[in-house]
């Protein structure tokens, strides 16, 4: 398996490369993002979850920080995936159940198990490589 866990303990990112272009507009002087890369990034791994019949929206401009994300919706839980395209790309998985729905709906997913999710799909595509779990926050 490529996928490399850098630690067990509820995994929310993925770092990655990808052969995916960065499509990233800049001004003139080259300096501020009009639009930040990873807007085809976000529509491949968003196309990749609707192939598992997960339920996602259309990626939006966080420009803010300078990334795209989406909502995703699986097996009755919601999550929002944030997508950066840098030299190093990272996917960070938010939201998912509150504590008292996981507690009464034992199989409801969390975002460590979205999380392995993707990172699983990645293993699987060869537009990915050197994908590596991490604990964003």
């Amino acid at each position: 398996e490529r996928c490399e866990v850098m630690s067990k303990k509820k995994m929310n990112g993925i770092e990655f490369k990808t052969d995916i272009p960065d499509d990233g507009l800049w001004d003139e002087a080259g300096e501020l993002v009009t639009r930040p890369g990873g807007m085809a990034l976000s529509d491949a791994i968003a196309s990749l979850l609707e192939e598992g019949d997960i339920r996602v929206s259309d990626p939006d401009m966080d420009l803010e920080h300078e990334s795209w994300d989406f909502e995703v919706d699986w097996n009755g839980a919601r999550f929002r995936v944030q997508v950066m395209h840098f030299d190093v790309c990272m996917v960070v998985v938010h939201g998912g159940p509150w504590l008292l729905e996981r507690l009464i709906f034992r199989n409801v997913p969390r975002r460590e198990d979205l999380t392995e999710h993707i990172a699983a799909l990645f293993d699987r595509d060869p537009r990915f490589s050197e994908v590596k779990l991490f604990k964003a926050y």
